[in-house]
């Protein structure tokens, strides 16, 4: 028999703590290979049984104590990631992709202590030996179709198993293109045939297959497809990263009408694939690879509400992993999972119909229909739908009650009311949306330390919508934005020689104009671009700004697929940015080179230089990786090495922090020089860069301000509700402030102080961080001081 994990208990107690919608875990089976399709037999004396897809076999599992499934039988086959297994009356059928068995017959009459089976490989008239299989389908009448065979160019093959189930006998073969899958219901056979779409055949004569309809699938690689009992609808999958279960009306195969797509929400967009669905009365059993199993109510087909889900694959990975099939059709009631690398597992499902709401959304002024509102239930489960081009929406969830119901939409004042959840019920909810003044908005940038004006700034302003706007501010340091609706804005302001500075800002008809100052120093996010400096020798992989495309290198993460967590934006710098395999767009044959623009560091008393970088190395020839990243400065007449990286990680590394003046003389023409190379050998070689920024290292000294005749205290530090400064001058200064920075640089709070004796509370708003305090008088920056809130 087959060698089986003893795992159960472990798996249990993992489970058991996940939560899950309406499907509760009844018992599991972990194998040691991977497994692929999954069916299940009701004996006669109502024993039930699971039959296992797996790498080097099929499995035969008792279910008479489902909460410890017991296996009882193997069989082994070929080495393949594809069976598909099918049975009828007392027989199992289990195709093959890879080798060459043919078709497993498999009696199991007597079950489970004993069962007789041999690999079936006729030579068929005109078309060859039957040698390997993608898919098969048995019919309520006893008409087994095989798919995607070797022989007859893959298309649809029809054989007889009910007059002798353990001898098929050959009956037709569809004239056509590969079929991948294969589902008949009442005589009509969907065929799922990839890129060249479902193709839906009338089969009541098996002599005179008669083609009735085709329709291409969301995606255009439709690999499954399911009817209901009456054959009115029908649900595919198609086996692609994002793709959706589809909906569609086939009553009138000349008419074919798409009815809804649905997508879980919870994973939008990260790239889960869908892979098999079954439909068991008003429900689509799906096998939701990395999603596990998910069960859609489609009582309305036009409105696919998830409302019962497990999930067998915790880690947040995606791809083909996971749930492979979810087979529900057990007198039981019980539902089988096949996950690919973990096992066998038991679920019992409770079936309840979703609370269904719908309605239309119009604009308030002038009645017009509004499409694109995004329509979210304040509810535990996730959710999300959208309006469509009439305006209606139609969405719902499993749990029953009273939840709020956000509706927003750029353009229009979010709008939130509540309504009456019921299982089974559709609650309409018609709503009107107020729009949002359009306005046109002034703004000013100014250096901050004497507030003078400040042109060529870098200007970005977001709304809570998403929307982003982008200018640059002129030579007399004013910027517009026209025809921006109002609403609340988050400001970021930027240029070469300047901290960043970001501010939330409201914007309406009384209140449109914005001033951001910003401080002298050094800092790149590369949320602007500041024109960084690019040589390079290297044939690809030259640097290069912009999201980083993650890619992989044999399970290990090549190139970073995101920014530095918490910096401004989602971009940095890369080496490289094609996305593909790990050796697709690294640095091949060279060097290449990311020259910082020209700094005046003399306005630092001890200017430090930070930031983070990212270096990947391996593959080759069978020889050792030995490429590197070398991080260097130059004052404009000399240049040294900071730091050589050579170790190879898959993360970005902790920060570099070197004090700058321990390697060279401080000038006003320094640059920062960033080189990745890739040696002779030919390995893999990935770089980024990310948080760039030059901070003081030597405030003024409490000398200096003694002085000066300026006593500057803050106390406590560490604090955790507020905090005070405390200033006393001998003397009267004409403009003296003390400016709040958080650590990225940006500007939290300035306090402008106008008497010689000042004790000031500060801190009661600030999030819990680090914080530097710069005391600066007559435009100079006299001493900075760390503080803490804890």
């Amino acid at each position: 028999m087959k060698k089986i994990l003893l795992l159960s208990a472990l798996c249990f107690s993992f489970f058991s703590l996940t939560a899950q919608l309406n499907v509760s875990f009844v018992g599991d089976l972990p194998y040691s290979e991977e497994l692929s399709d999954i069916w299940g037999y009701a004996a006669p004396d109502g024993t039930e049984y699971a039959i296992v897809g797996v790498y080097d076999g099929t499995s035969i599992v008792s279910l008479a104590d489902p909460a410890n499934p017991t296996e009882v039988g193997f069989i082994p086959g070929a080495n393949s990631r594809w069976r598909d297994i099918k049975t009828f009356g007392d027989f199992a059928f289990v195709t093959t992709d890879e080798g060459s068995d043919g078709l497993l017959v498999i009696d199991m009459t007597n079950l489970p202590t004993s069962f007789e089976s041999y690999y079936w490989k006729p030579q068929l008239p005109n078309l060859g030996t039957l040698s390997r299989c993608h898919n098969l389908y048995i019919d309520e009448d006893g008409w087994m179709y095989l798919a995607g065979c070797t022989i007859n160019n893959g298309a649809v093959m029809i054989f007889d198993v009910f007059t002798d189930s353990y001898n098929p006998a050959f009956v037709n073969n569809v004239q056509g293109s590969y079929a991948h899958d294969v589902f008949t219901k009442g005589n009509i056979m969907y065929s799922s045939n990839l890129t060249n779409g479902l193709r839906i055949y009338d089969v009541t004569d098996k002599t005179n297959l008669q083609l009735e309809g085709v329709q291409t699938t969301p995606f255009n690689f439709t690999h499954n497809a399911w009817s209901t009992d009456d054959n009115n609808f029908v649900f595919t999958t198609d086996e692609l990263a994002n793709a959706p279960v589809g909906s569609y009306d086939v009553s009138d195969l000349n008419d074919i009408k798409e009815m809804d797509q649905f997508r879980p929400t919870t994973t939008l967009g990260t790239g889960v694939i869908p892979h098999n669905a079954h439909v068991w009365d008003n429900f689509v059993i799906v096998s939701y690879y990395s999603d596990g199993c998910i069960i859609l109510d489609a009582t309305h087909p036009d409105n696919l509400i998830e409302v019962g889900n497990f999930d067998t694959f915790i880690p947040s990975d995606t791809g083909f992993e996971g749930a492979w099939g979810a087979y529900p059709y057990l007198p039981s009631g019980l539902i089988l999972v096949s996950d690919i690398s973990s096992g066998l597992y038991v679920l019992q499902p409770n079936y309840v119909q979703g609370c269904y709401l719908e309605g239309q959304v119009t604009d308030a002024n002038t009645n017009a229909l509004i499409s694109g509102v995004e329509i979210t239930i304040d509810a535990p489960a996730p959710n999300i739908d959208y309006s469509d081009n009439s305006g209606e929406y139609k969405t719902g969830q499993a749990i029953p009650g009273t939840f709020d119901v956000t509706f927003t939409k750029n353009g229009y004042f979010p709008l939130t009311t509540s309504a009456v959840f019921e299982n089974g019920v559709i609650t309409i909810l018609d709503v009107q949306m107020t729009p949002l003044a359009i306005i046109d908005m002034i703004g000013n940038t100014l250096k901050a330390a004497d507030g003078t004006s400040l042109a060529n700034v870098a200007v970005v302003a977001q709304s809570n919508d998403g929307d982003i706007y982008s200018t640059t501010s002129n030579l007399n340091g004013t910027f517009t934005f026209n025809n921006i609706f109002e609403g609340e804005y988050q400001f970021y302001a930027g240029r070469w020689g300047y901290f960043h500075t970001v501010e939330v800002i409201s914007i309406n008809p009384n209140n449109n104009s914005v001033t951001l100052s910003l401080s002298e120093g050094y800092q790149d996010d590369f949320f602007f671009d500041f024109n960084w400096e690019i040589n390079n020798s290297a044939q690809s992989g030259i640097w290069e700004l912009g999201e980083p495309i993650g890619t992989f290198y044999q399970g290990s993460i090549s190139n970073t697929g995101m920014d530095v967590e918490g910096d401004l934006g989602f971009d940095c710098y890369v080496t490289g940015n094609g996305g593909g395999s790990g050796g697709e767009d690294d640095i091949d044959g060279g060097i290449t080179q990311l020259i910082s623009p020209i700094m005046d560091l003399t306005i630092y008393n001890q200017p430090i230089v930070k930031y983070q970088t990212w270096f990947y190395n391996d593959g080759g020839f069978g020889s050792t990786p030995n490429d590197d990243y070398v991080i260097s400065v130059s004052n404009g007449t000399d240049e040294v090495i900071l730091e050589t990286i050579t170790e190879s990680v898959s993360e970005w590394r902790p920060e570099s922090s070197f004090i700058l003046s321990d390697f060279i003389d401080i000038t006003d023409n320094m640059t920062m020089i960033y080189t990745a190379q890739d040696q002779p050998e030919g390995h893999i070689v990935e770089a980024a860069l990310d948080a760039f920024i030059i901070e003081e290292g030597m405030p003024a000294s409490a000398a200096d301000l003694e002085a000066k005749g300026i006593d500057f205290q803050i106390y406590p530090n560490p604090f955790d509700q507020n905090t005070f400064v405390e200033l006393n001058f001998e003397n009267q200064f004409n403009n003296t402030q003390v400016k709040v920075f958080n650590v990225l640089g940006q500007l939290v709070e300035v306090l402008n102080i106008e008497n010689t004796t000042n004790r000031i509370e500060v801190g009661q708003n600030w999030k819990t961080g680090i914080y530097m305090i710069a005391l600066e008088v007559n435009g100079e920056i006299l001493q900075t001081l760390k503080l803490v809130k804890q």
